[in-house]
């Protein structure tokens, strides 16, 4: 457990793809894989803004002279909450919204729990429906397994799209 948490740490900080390690949690350790996984994106994800912040004048004065200051914690939560962006452009974005390390850690825990144990639980179901499907070849297994985490996936769909809307909606008021 304690290597897995090492290279999952190390893996965030300088890769900065949550996937793999999600998935090697998941097959390791099971549902518990979340809570390293939960553990390992918030340390890695930490060293990775704090290495950014060290390094902001470059980062910023190469990519654009872009600083968000109204409601930016808020902001930076609804950024993290984002499916498909590599946790390392997240983790460096954290010097354009202008958070504190605290912000950072609060933001990456709101944002990334949610997505780690939705993840979790379905990759989990799919290893535990798979293994049902090979002794017994039958569909209603399959989806009474799958339901939960498809209608799960279904609301957090919902949310971030009601996240969208709102998040338009704030910046057409200002």
């Amino acid at each position: 457990m304690t290597g897995y948490l090492i290279f999952s740490i190390v893996w965030i900080t300088f890769i900065g793809l949550g996937s793999p390690v999600i998935l090697l949690a998941t097959f390791m350790f099971g549902y518990v894989g979340a809570f390293l996984s939960i553990f390992s994106f918030t340390i890695g994800s930490t060293f990775s803004f704090l290495f950014a912040k060290n390094f902001s004048h470059f980062i910023k004065n190469s990519i654009v002279n872009l600083k968000i200051t109204n409601n930016s914690f808020f902001l930076f939560v609804i950024f993290r909450f984002i499916p498909g962006i590599p946790l390392i452009i997240k983790n460096f974005s954290g010097i354009f919204f202008n958070v504190s390390n605290i912000q950072f850690i609060k933001a990456t825990v709101i944002a990334e729990v949610p997505q780690i144990i939705l993840v979790t639980f379905i990759i989990q179901r799919l290893i535990e429906s798979s293994e049902l499907l090979i002794y017994n070849f039958d569909i209603s297994v399959l989806s009474e397994k799958l339901f939960i985490p498809i209608f799960l996936m279904l609301i957090f769909v919902i949310f971030i799209f009601i996240l969208k809307v709102k998040f338009h909606k704030f910046f057409i008021k200002n």
